[in-house]
């Protein structure tokens, strides 16, 4: 399922971004207008619900009117992430809502092409002593804090988070927090949005686990 196949003037998509601190919800038309763009108030889990509710009420839709759903898989706040992935799961047990389309983008990505350009590097908290990097167009590592100033020659740009361990060089430049309302249109670019079954979180390291075997007593 590609998106630009699916996609028209005339849709109406309903985007959720849980990815920051302040969640976002919003309207979108499919040629890149926010019919309605609504900031959360509070945390994900106090007001991604309202502003669901919020966001449809200033479009002045319901639902089951919605052609499909855009949401951010991440990285960024984990339990906003998944409490975004867990909403569009319910949503697609209602049977009015089951076929619709849900796409996600990935935060990195999405901001590299809103204001990054071709050789821009963006970087978010990924563990304590590393960074999350994408580097344009499609390269993904986790790489030590450390190394960060080696990348001084590129255009650099770091998206904080709410729980963080150290700050980026200073030429890094920070996200603004408003960048998706501003740029709808950079969520529309050609391969950011990829079709989605079960929505969840974007894991870029998996864990790893080891059993634990408790010592034998002497």
């Amino acid at each position: 399922m590609n998106f630009d196949a699916l996609n028209s003037p005339e849709k109406r998509w309903l985007a959720i971004d849980a990815s920051r601190a302040q969640c976002a919800v919003g309207v979108l038309s499919g040629d890149g207008r926010w019919l309605a763009f609504t900031p959360c108030r509070g945390g994900a889990l106090e007001g991604l619900r309202e502003g669901v509710q919020a966001a449809l009420g200033a479009a002045a839709m319901r639902i089951e009117e919605i052609d499909g759903f855009l949401y951010c898989e991440g990285p960024g706040s984990v339990l906003g992430l998944r409490l975004a992935a867990m909403m569009l799961r319910v949503w697609r047990t209602v049977p009015a809502l089951a076929k619709k389309p849900v796409f996600a983008w990935r935060t990195l990505p999405f901001i590299a092409r809103a204001c990054g350009g071709a050789h821009s590097v963006v970087v978010t908290p990924a563990r304590q002593g590393h960074g999350c990097v994408f580097q344009s167009p499609d390269i993904w590592e986790e790489r030590p804090t450390a190394e960060l100033v080696n990348l001084r020659e590129k255009t650099c740009l770091f998206l904080p988070q709410r729980k963080q361990w150290e700050n980026p060089p200073d030429f890094f430049k920070t996200v603004p927090d408003d960048l998706l309302e501003k740029h709808p249109r950079a969520l529309l670019a050609n391969g950011l949005l990829h079709p989605v079954e079960t929505p969840d979180n974007f894991v870029m390291r998996q864990a790893q686990y080891r059993a634990w075997n408790a010592p034998a007593l002497s």
